[in-house]
């Protein structure tokens, strides 16, 4: 089975609408080291779009905060940045995808995430797994040249 998401949170309301683990002082560390990666600033996250979700391997209740990994939509370059909530301990930077209107979450498991397929505005699928850690797309797609330097940086 696959589920399709499409982020429509936004990371600035802090309302009830964005829950306390969704804002924790070490996810706002960690967005802030991939935006000093990126050469970015908080700007980058700040009124963007995000989503909560489940990505890791068999059957979760959405409602369990404990897991929920998140999805950023980086407002300066529109790739969505991942952070793994999941597996004991600290988030860590779960890797990025590319602009897209939205995702498909499929059941589909590498190395213990499932795969998903960002959905380009032009309907173009790509196809990400969890190589080392981390969502890389499967497939050689060619780093743009407006991509940024530290976009470009960090997905290579």
């Amino acid at each position: 089975m696959t589920m399709t998401y499409t982020p429509k949170r936004h990371f600035a309301h802090f309302d009830d609408g964005v829950r306390d683990f969704e804002k924790s002082d070490d996810i706002l560390d960690l967005l802030t080291e991939i935006i000093v990666d990126l050469d970015q600033n908080i700007g980058a996250y700040i009124g963007g779009k995000f989503i909560s979700l489940w990505l890791g391997e068999g059957e979760k209740d959405e409602k369990d905060e404990a897991d929920l990994d998140l999805l950023f939509v980086n407002q300066v370059d529109g790739f969505i940045d991942i952070i793994f909530r999941q597996r004991a301990g600290f988030p860590r930077d779960g890797g990025a995808l590319f602009p897209a209107k939205t995702l498909k979450l499929t059941d589909e498991i590498v190395e213990g995430y499932r795969v998903i397929i960002g959905v380009a505005e032009d309907g173009t699928e790509i196809r990400y797994e969890v190589v080392s850690g981390r969502y890389t797309p499967i497939a050689p797609f060619p780093i743009s040249p407006s991509m940024s330097r530290g976009r470009r940086r960090r997905m290579s």
